[in-house]
């Protein structure tokens, strides 16, 4: 499995794996299916190198998941920090493809020095749950002054009530 930047070429397994989510979970907030067509504006406001990104693992020429680096909050006390968002093929959780694309967000943000919001309040599933509590999480969330840091300790709390 390799993880790269996404391509537009990728739009239409993005836009597969999105419609599942929007299906079968509130993680979009989104309850109309998707075109790839309706997803290009969205698509330009990324871009392969800064705070804001779309990789994408792939394996022999699959799409297995996708994950974005977002936009937190509006306002200049947020302006270096952002979200992530990750979402696997219906046929891929618990293989490890949440797990590569997040360990990849954490790599850029912490050589690029961004900030990165709470992800434990917004995990919809136990893998999920399972990606915020990894042990490369809990070291860089330790080694930098992220909003991750207090967050860590509530995971304990969530993984109780899923």
């Amino acid at each position: 499995m390799i993880i790269r930047p996404a391509e537009l070429s990728d739009l239409a397994a993005i836009t597969e794996i999105r419609n599942f989510s929007i299906l079968n979970s509130n993680a979009l907030f989104e309850t109309a299916i998707e075109r790839p067509e309706d997803r290009v504006q969205w698509f330009s406001g990324y871009a392969e190198v800064g705070k804001y990104r779309i990789l994408i693992a792939e394996e022999n020429g699959r799409v297995l998941g996708y994950a974005s680096s977002n936009r937190y909050r509006v306002g200049e006390p947020f302006s270096n920090t952002v979200e992530f968002s990750i979402f696997v093929a219906q046929d891929c959780g618990g293989n490890g493809v949440g797990s590569m694309l997040y360990r990849e967000l954490i790599a850029i943000a912490r050589a690029e020095k961004f900030t990165v919001s709470s992800p434990a309040s917004h995990c919809q599933t136990r893998p999920q749950l399972r990606c915020t509590k990894s042990s490369d999480l809990r070291k860089w969330a330790s080694s930098v002054n992220t909003p991750q840091r207090t967050t860590l300790s509530q995971l304990s709390l969530a993984s109780k009530t899923t």
